[in-house]
């Protein structure tokens, strides 16, 4: 067992060698920071969705594989709308805006709209492939409405190119595959895509942009502004909140400077070392290391203020106060940064970063609150001691607390009956929360960009994503098989009929079928795959050497793989997940020798999920286990670990049925709160524990410690939890559906979290009894 008697003098005794070195700390500091800085420069960011996966996973593999046979999967596109598309000037703007697409977006590959689309036609020597809507487009509306017939009649166009109604279209820029190490790729493709579609002169089309790289670019700029706004109001309010508390500018000051020296150093290291940051999910580890920051201050703070108003004395008092808090603190901020670290167990780099940047904030503010803000306290005179009538002003919240814990132990069967009965509550909201990656439930269609993609999801030929099929066989000539196209044709059926999200779906089938319909003079009976391996090798030729091209999108150069597309309206992970496992399976019956895989944004969303549902339980487990060992160890008993974990349970499981209830989905960002949430949970568990510990050993009556723990702890630790309860609540104002989940599932572990230390922990000490049995104080004294 630990003796905190001989730690808390070996505290007092560090608090008069810093205070005597105090000016070499500065030197040395003021060193390290001026070098720390020089890296905050070599910072780079990248919000690419690979990051969240490593090079050598599976995932990654797999898209690279099919991006070095069919190209790039990501698309920048532009959905259209007028009357009718089927006007010169829609025809000419639609044409115009593509060009300039094309020309001018770094790593454009070509533009696939009406206006340079492939038509084929029959003739006397065979196939002839020409763009749909000539060089010199026509104003006569007899011949428009003649290019608009020979539109619709398409399978290959009406409903994918265009709508039936001629009312919508698209113009889909294709990109080529991104050079290695450019992971700002996406964004500078985002920009010039948007810089251009924006432009006034395309108004009339009535424009809207969405793919991947436009999303990605968006977000950015979204979060790029909302994060800075969000954390201003955040150091508003708590700035105010400081003011009023501790009412003092060194009590302002002082945890403002902890909490920016903490983040230069950090980003600063990483700068040096070369790390690149999301900043779509940096504000959780900097909105994390300023509320340990505030909150550790807090406590230096009320020890300090306390024993100066007694003593008047300014450095006994910095002694004193590490004496009283720096163990407390020093315990609270490693069991912090080690539940952080079971991030490290994620398999995703993305998630390891912003548990080993959480943890690094927490250690550097632990640093700086250990030595930093005891030597700013250390300057200035000492004062006259204050007056009894305002230590007794103080003294009355002391009183109080000290009357509350009595109260708890009066009305400990009711207390513990509703503390189980809200705990079961939240157990079974707990198995209700779902997962979805989609950015109408991540981000939410108040933030326009959001709202504009939902549309276009939901307009005639939308679609909010998209996963690819890739059937590969063994030998290459396969996709030739007329058996084998036949059951492509049989699995499109299936995906179009029996799944459940499906909207669209692409394939070489459509180009097959038609180039066998224009053969047999546009009979709509032969729109089919021909019965033979001759017809169909025939028919390929004819379309490549008429000049065609879209057929290298959706088979190789081998003859050995096909490639699917399925566009969805709605980016549901667990649907889409059970859409493809429904189609695989269906293509194993199919293609029993051929090896079945599935690539593409939403395959990766998917993976994506999988690993935040494993990694959500395996670093909790693993956080709630290296706590309980630390509580374990530290005050000498499984006992007292036990009655350590309860308590820190609690939230976590409060905040998973929030997130059931209220129908708040496990994303990227939410994924990261239980962790936190028991990071910041054990803080005041450990603060409570350690001092009633502590009373314990001098009186050796567990509800006089109670009651002198209350009385010595109480108001910090509520003045501490009401302070990053204010601080999260910052995020309730964002239009952002993450940052306002974040917001309100923090409060709601916090809150829980120092209501279970008040009501739940003294209750459990007094029973289980894990410092030694009970005497009554006056009997302690008589012996």
């Amino acid at each position: 067992m630990i003796n905190l008697e001989r730690i808390n003098n070996w505290f007092y005794s560090y608090g008069k060698w810093l205070i005597r070195n105090r000016l070499w700390y500065f030197l040395c500091f003021a060193l390290f920071l001026f070098v720390v800085i020089l890296g905050l420069p070599k910072l780079e960011s990248s919000a690419d969705e690979d990051n969240w996966f490593g090079k050598k996973d599976r995932t990654i593999i797999e898209q690279n594989e099919m991006e070095e046979i069919f190209g790039n999967t990501d698309i920048a596109a532009v959905h259209v709308s007028a009357e009718n598309i089927f006007t010169k000037q829609n025809l000419e703007l639609i044409r115009k805006l593509g060009q300039e697409l094309e020309d001018n977006v770094p790593y454009a590959d070509d533009v696939f709209s009406i206006t340079s689309l492939e038509y084929s036609q029959g003739t006397e020597w065979g196939i002839e492939i020409e763009d749909l809507i000539p060089e010199e487009i026509p104003d006569d509306p007899q011949m428009l409405a003649e290019l608009q017939k020979k539109a619709v009649s398409k399978e290959l166009i009406k409903g994918q190119v265009i709508s039936e109604d001629c009312t919508e279209g698209w113009i889909i820029l294709r990109l080529l595959r991104y050079d290695d190490g450019d992971d700002n790729a996406t964004l500078k493709i985002g920009k010039g895509f948007l810089d251009i579609v924006n432009k006034p002169e395309y108004a009339p089309l009535n424009p809207r942009a969405t793919g991947v790289p436009v999303l990605m670019y968006e977000k950015t700029k979204f979060f790029s502004y909302e994060t800075p706004r969000v954390m201003k109001f955040s150091f508003l309010v708590v700035f105010l909140i400081l003011l009023v508390s501790l009412r003092s500018l060194r009590g302002i000051v002082i945890p403002f400077l902890t909490i920016g020296f903490s983040l230069v150093i950090v980003f600063g290291v990483q700068g040096h070392i070369g790390f690149t940051i999301d900043p779509t999910v940096v504000t959780m580890p900097i909105f994390l290391g300023f509320a340990v920051a505030v909150g550790y201050n807090i406590h230096i703070f009320h020890f300090f203020n306390n024993k100066r108003k007694l003593t008047g004395q300014v450095k006994e008092s910095v002694y004193y106060t590490l004496q009283e808090s720096g163990w407390p603190i020093l315990f609270t901020a490693l069991t912090t940064i080690l539940a952080l670290c079971s991030f490290l167990f994620i398999s995703s780099p993305l998630l390891k970063w912003i548990g080993i940047a959480s943890a690094a904030i927490v250690f550097v503010s632990l640093l700086l609150v250990l030595s930093f803000t005891p030597i700013l306290l250390s300057f200035g005179k000492d004062k006259a001691v204050v007056s009894e009538e305002a230590i007794a002003k103080n003294a009355r919240a002391n009183k109080w607390l000290a009357g509350f814990s009595d109260w708890i132990f009066a009305n400990r069967k009711k207390i513990i009956f509703f503390y189980l009965l809200i705990t079961m509550i939240g157990a079974c909201g707990f198995f209700m929360f779902r997962i979805s990656f989609s950015p109408t439930d991540s981000i939410g269609v108040k933030v326009p960009y959001v709202k504009r993609v939902d549309e276009i999801a939901h307009s005639q030929i939308g679609a909010l994503s998209s996963y690819n099929i890739i059937i590969e066989f063994p030998e290459n000539e396969a996709v030739k098989n007329p058996e084998n196209m036949k059951n492509l044709d049989e699995l499109i059926k299936f995906i179009e009929t029996k799944t459940v999200l499906t909207k669209r779906v692409t394939s070489i089938v459509k180009i097959i079928k038609d180039m066998n319909k224009v053969l047999f003079d546009n009979k709509d009976s032969e729109y089919k795959i021909p019965d033979t391996r001759q017809a169909i090798a025939q028919e390929l030729l004819l379309y490549e050497n008429s000049g065609g091209t879209e057929a290298t999108r959706w088979i190789d150069y081998d003859y050995k793989r096909y490639r699917i597309q399925v566009e969805l309206p709605e980016m549901d992970t667990e649907l889409a997940d059970q859409d493809i496992a429904k189609i695989k399976a269906e293509a194993k019956k199919l293609f029993p020798n051929a090896k079945i895989k599935e690539v593409g944004t939403l395959a990766k969303m998917i993976a994506m999920a999988e690993r935040v549902t494993h990694g959500q339980l395996y670093s909790f487990l693993i956080a709630l286990i290296i706590v309980a060992i630390i509580l374990m160890i530290a005050f000498g008993g499984v006992r007292v670990g036990l009655v350590g974990m309860i308590p820190n349970i609690t939230p976590a499981i409060l905040a998973g049925g929030a997130m059931g209830y209220l129908d708040i989905p496990l994303d990227m960002i939410t994924v990261t709160i239980m962790p936190m949430i028991l990071g910041l949970a054990v803080d005041d568990t450990i603060h409570f524990i350690n001092h009633y510990k502590l009373y314990y050993n001098k009186y050796g009556d567990y509800k006089l410690a109670s009651s002198k723990c209350f009385s010595s702890i109480g108001m910090a630790l509520i003045t501490t939890s009401v302070i990053l309860i204010l601080n999260y609540a910052v995020y309730l104002t964002s239009v952002a559906k993450m940052l306002t989940h974040v917001g309100l599932l923090a409060i709601i572990g916090i809150s829980s979290a120092l209501l279970s230390d008040f009501f739940i922990t003294p209750i459990l000490i007094r029973m289980l009894e894990p410092f030694g049995k009970h005497v009554e104080f006056g009997e302690k004294n008589e012996n």
